[in-house]
């Protein structure tokens, strides 16, 4: 099985979206797992106090959906079965040989409020750029190390 790590992809009109970075020895699959209020925190930062407790029940069930989503999205990665996975809306893959570079940068981001840990930048061959955003939920350690360890090879830097 191959790491895994989260990043938030930001969307200027619809809600973000949460996916779920599976890195293995030769692609790294976005899986998406969630949205807006992708997780407790998120959801705790984003509602003010009131619409927090009115939509609580909501959100515990959404946390749970997630949840479950999560493992069952864990076994098909483990036992190879990702091209089901692919096949839905919102999720792909990269392949290891189109990332020339891989830059994670530590400031905040002005889409959060500034409360995450920067954003990672996949930079491909043809030149096109994948900008996410790294939740604060999400060390940037966690991310280099998870990268590190299954794609040695890659080209990470941090500014």
């Amino acid at each position: 099985m191959g790491k895994s790590f989260n990043v938030i992809k930001p969307r200027a009109t619809k809600s973000d979206i949460f996916y779920k970075v599976y890195v293995t020895n030769n692609s790294f699959y976005f899986i998406k797992i969630g949205g807006q209020f992708h997780n407790r925190y998120a959801y705790d930062k984003q509602l003010p106090d009131i619409l927090e407790f009115l939509f609580w029940f909501w959100f515990k069930k959404v946390e749970q959906k997630q949840a479950d989503l999560e493992i069952e999205y864990d076994e098909k990665v483990n036992s190879g079965q990702v091209s089901d996975l692919l096949q839905k809306k919102h999720n792909f893959s990269i392949n290891i040989t189109d990332i020339k570079e891989i830059v994670i940068n530590q400031k905040g981001t002005l889409h959060t409020g500034f409360h995450d840990n920067g954003t990672i930048s996949f930079i491909l061959t043809n030149g096109k750029i994948l900008k996410f955003i790294i939740p604060k939920t999400t060390l940037r350690s966690s991310v280099i190390e998870c990268i590190k360890e299954a794609q040695p090879t890659i080209s990470v830097k941090e500014v």
